[in-house]
């Protein structure tokens, strides 16, 4: 009889370890989508230390492991509920066979929404976001005025309509009219954190109104406008916001000449946040 039950306490000794390891395998993930919120993104840019910086990119790199090898997990978090129910069943723990099995699903569902979530590199939506990892080295959401973006380049008739923050959000309306060349835009020229040989990747957030007609462009190159001179097609986007993004390989200048560029028509083009980071 007292066999039975150390028997009994070593199996529940084993049950407790297989719920904490998956307790503390969703609070590591958890933290790593905490790490992408505004709020600490905005801790980032302000310059506390980098080591903020360095955990954000490998807490992130577990979730884009988890985003390529969803499938996976899933399947062995599935079978590890089903080789734990058997156990249960064996030894005639029924309740703790209904919290296991919960958990396990509980793990599972979460996978599922991490992949469905972030899995994309084009987002839909304010709240989605692409799982680019690596060092943030810029960032700008808008929400405290203008942290030294060249508005209207190339000219502009009535630049207080054609380009300005306001709402959190940068602004682009103009027709051909308002415009003194075919094209204009606002631009950042980013030199912290840029280092030559490394590589960055700069994407942006971007939205138009219904029934735009304007395009929108990100454009990149160093400050001597020269070399390295990327930039994506020119197009109208869509009504809710997607995601635009550049690779972009530091040369001698050291620096990133970050280009929103439109062209005229109707409507507006919206802006939602600007980041480069280093991968």
């Amino acid at each position: 009889m007292t066999n039975g039950n150390g028997q009994g306490q070593t199996m529940l000794g084993e049950i407790l370890v297989e719920v904490i390891g998956g307790l503390i395998l969703l609070a590591l993930v958890s933290l790593g989508a905490y790490l992408k919120s505004p709020r600490v993104k905005d801790f980032v840019r302000r310059g506390y230390g980098r080591l903020v910086t360095k955990l954000h990119g490998l807490l992130y790199g577990l979730v884009r492991w988890l985003g390529d090898y969803w499938q996976l997990v899933l399947a062995l978090l599935l079978l590890m509920g089903v080789a734990i129910g058997a156990v249960l069943l064996a030894t005639s723990y029924g309740p703790l066979l209904l919290v296991m099995l919960a958990l396990m699903l509980a793990n599972a569902l979460f996978v599922n929404w991490l992949h469905s979530r972030y899995r994309s590199s084009v987002t839909s939506g304010r709240q989605e976001m692409s799982i680019s990892g690596g060092e943030i080295v810029f960032i700008d959401r808008f929400n405290a005025g203008n942290k030294g973006w060249n508005l209207n380049y190339w000219g502009s008739h009535n630049p207080r309509k054609t380009n300005r923050i306001e709402n959190s959000s940068m602004v682009f309306e103009a027709t051909e009219s308002d415009l003194k060349d075919e094209a204009f835009g606002a631009y950042f020229d980013l030199t912290d954190g840029i280092h030559q040989g490394n590589e960055y990747e700069v994407n942006c957030k971007v939205k138009s109104d219904e029934n735009t007609t304007m395009e929108f462009s990100l454009w990149l190159h160093d400050t001597t406008g020269g070399d390295s001179n990327i930039n994506t097609n020119s197009r109208t986007p869509s009504t809710k916001f997607e995601e635009f993004k550049l690779g972009f390989t530091a040369n001698k200048h050291e620096a990133i000449r970050i280009h929103l560029h439109n062209k005229p028509g109707l409507g507006r083009i919206i802006v939602d946040e600007v980041v480069a980071r280093k991968i």
